[in-house]
């Protein structure tokens, strides 16, 4: 590549951005397609992602095992289309699968330990 300003046969090489850095556009946030729909199963755990809960709690509050949990959160992945669970989060609230009172923790028992 041609540095900014050289010129081929009378001619300016021109770059939109930057070497070495590509030109970057912002995501829009689209509505998840029918076929993409999260089960109610997905948003339950959704939900105890968004309270900060991990595998081993989100397994014991719905009563199945760790596998599940990491088989559903695959699925909420790539029906988002996202990479972690923590932008599986934030993308939830921004398409309004997520509300902040579905999110918020109940209160535990005295001594309870999760």
């Amino acid at each position: 590549m041609l540095p900014t300003g050289s010129s081929v046969a009378g001619e300016k090489a021109v770059r939109s951005h930057p070497p070495g850095r590509t030109a970057r556009r912002r995501k829009r946030l689209r509505p998840v397609e029918d076929d993409e729909r999260l089960t109610s199963r997905e948003r339950q755990v959704l939900g105890c992602f968004a309270q900060g809960q991990n595998t081993a709690a989100v397994a014991r509050r719905l009563s199945i095992s760790p596998t599940t949990v990491r088989n559903h959160a695959q699925r909420i992945l790539a029906k988002l289309r996202v990479h972690s669970r923590l932008e599986a989060v934030a993308r939830a609230y921004a398409i309004g699968l997520l509300s902040v009172s579905a999110a918020t923790p109940e209160p535990r028992a005295k001594g309870a330990r999760e």
